[in-house]
């Protein structure tokens, strides 16, 4: 992780496997958002925004891929899950491949909503977390080397 290019950029050289920055400030309901693009690396990746954060076993995360799937994803006691069906979703308002792509998300109560360059991609409900840290996520699947710059990060209350 480094500030290059003139936002975050984030390189997972290992296969499965997420890291993620927070700035360390706690919220309940907000509304997040970032600019992210993949410089390099494997379409097959995911990247995106972390809420109500409590440790590195639970938190919120909403999630897309440069191959066009989203997903709101909930990790317990360090068990990643998607909580909006069984899998991430194929979602026509991604931009693939190493485009950018603008990410809200919204953690309003029980309501977990992910939009993708302005459209509603996937939203759940769920109490498990009511508040906690904020931040950007990105990681690998089967190949390792998944490059992504996010820019523009703004929290808001929703």
């Amino acid at each position: 992780m480094a500030y290059s290019g003139g936002g975050l950029r984030i390189l997972v050289r290992e296969q499965q496997f997420d890291y993620w920055s927070r700035p360390g400030k706690r919220f309940e309901d907000v509304r997040l958002e970032v600019d992210a693009i993949k410089l390099d690396g494997p379409d097959d990746n995911d990247f995106g925004l972390i809420c109500r954060y409590q440790n590195r076993d639970n938190f919120y995360a909403f999630l897309i891929s440069s191959d066009g799937y989203a997903g709101v994803l909930k990790v317990k006691d360090g068990d990643y899950q998607v909580i909006h069906g069984n899998q991430m979703d194929f979602t026509a308002s991604i931009n693939k491949g190493s485009a950018t792509n603008h990410l809200t998300g919204i953690c309003l109560g029980s309501t977990l909503a992910l939009y993708v360059n302005g459209k509603k991609a996937v939203h759940a409900m769920d109490l498990d977390f009511t508040s906690g840290e904020v931040g950007v996520i990105a990681g690998t699947n089967a190949q390792a080397g998944v490059d992504i710059l996010f820019d523009n990060f703004v929290v808001l209350r929703p």
